[in-house]
């Protein structure tokens, strides 16, 4: 059976959605040029993910980096859900972004954790003076039709 036909053929679905807030003081990796993997979301058995997007409210300035970019993923493909972004350049209007789908942007994630990777060029995350990102999860937990 198709995904979407299971969230339709179940009246009872529960369409559930969550915001995570990323600021600059959340990443605390010394490493310079490394990165750091927030948890998002434990999503629960049988999830199906409709949708996640993004939003800067702050780009992400300080120290002497000359890129922060964010993917969205689960553990262990930390871009399988949203490639790379860059979240430091000011030309990005500050909208709600989806961003480049990567290889797995929807559909069945039941029991995976769900995270965003922070990646900095030319200097460390703890060196980021500013900076704050919005992470908005929607997704779906059908009811066992047999139940």
């Amino acid at each position: 059976m198709h995904t979407l036909d299971r969230v339709n053929k179940s009246y009872n679905a529960r369409i559930r959605k969550d915001r995570t807030t990323i600021t600059h003081a959340d990443l605390t990796d010394p490493d310079s040029g490394d990165h750091q993997d927030i948890t998002l979301k434990v999503l629960p058995a049988d999830a199906i993910l409709l949708s996640v997007s993004f939003r800067i409210n702050t780009y992400f300035t300080g120290g002497t980096a000359s890129a922060v970019t964010a993917a969205i993923g689960v553990s262990g493909d930390t871009d399988s859900v949203i490639a790379a972004h860059n979240i430091f350049d000011t030309t990005v209007e500050d909208v709600w972004h989806t961003g480049v789908a990567g290889v797995r942007p929807h559909g069945q994630h039941g029991g995976e954790t769900l995270v965003a990777r922070i990646d900095i060029v030319d200097d460390d995350l703890v060196a980021l003076t500013a900076g704050s990102l919005d992470v908005e999860v929607v997704y779906a937990v059908p009811q066992d039709e047999s139940a």
